[in-house]
């Protein structure tokens, strides 16, 4: 990953994927204790992932992730296969932040 530019809250940033370690341009963009927004503008893969944080009370709080994402080119029959495997890495590292959070 290599952050390009950053304005406020929003970092473009370029990251190289496991896919042929093709090249990809984000726009993430933070809401501290709200949320992240990942916009993918370019590359293989287009799309957004959203994680929402709600607190829940004082010592709890829930996130919810979205992800909405294309394969382009002949490459889009594989958006189902692509999205699930993105999922999964999403999924385990949620699991990692909230392993640590609770120590």
């Amino acid at each position: 990953m290599k952050n390009i530019k950053t304005e406020g809250n929003t970092t473009e940033r370029e990251i190289i994927i496991a896919f042929r370690r093709s090249r990809c341009l984000e726009l993430v963009t933070l809401i501290p204790r709200k949320q992240i927004t990942i916009v993918i503008k370019d590359g293989p893969i287009v799309g957004t992932k959203v994680i929402n944080l709600t607190k829940i009370d004082a010592e709890k709080s829930e996130n919810k992730v979205g992800c909405e994402i294309h394969m382009k080119g002949l490459m889009s029959l594989f958006t189902f296969l692509i999205k699930e495997h993105i999922l999964k890495g999403t999924d385990e590292a949620m699991e990692r932040i909230a392993n640590k959070a609770e120590m």
